[in-house]
C-alpha cells in the first residue's frame, strides 16, 4: 500500500467513523454487521438477511 492509499483509507475510515456516530443509535447486529463491512469480512450489498433486520428493528 502506498502512502496515498494509505491516507485515503484513513480519512475515509475516519469520514464513515462520523457519519456512524451522528447516526441514530443502531441495534446489536447493525454495528458488528458495520464492523465486518469496515473491517473486510462482509460484503457491503448482502441483502440475504435483509427481512431478519427489517424484523428486529422494528419495520415489516
Amino acid at each position: 500500500m502506498t502512502g496515498v492509499q494509505a491516507a485515503t483509507e484513513a480519512g475515509l475510515e475516519a469520514y464513515i467513523e462520523r457519519i456512524v456516530r451522528a447516526a441514530p443509535p443502531f441495534t446489536a447486529s447493525q454495528r458488528a454487521r458495520l464492523a465486518a463491512i469496515l473491517n473486510g469480512v462482509a460484503p457491503a450489498a448482502g441483502r440475504a438477511s435483509r427481512k431478519a433486520a427489517d424484523h428486529e428493528d422494528g419495520r415489516a
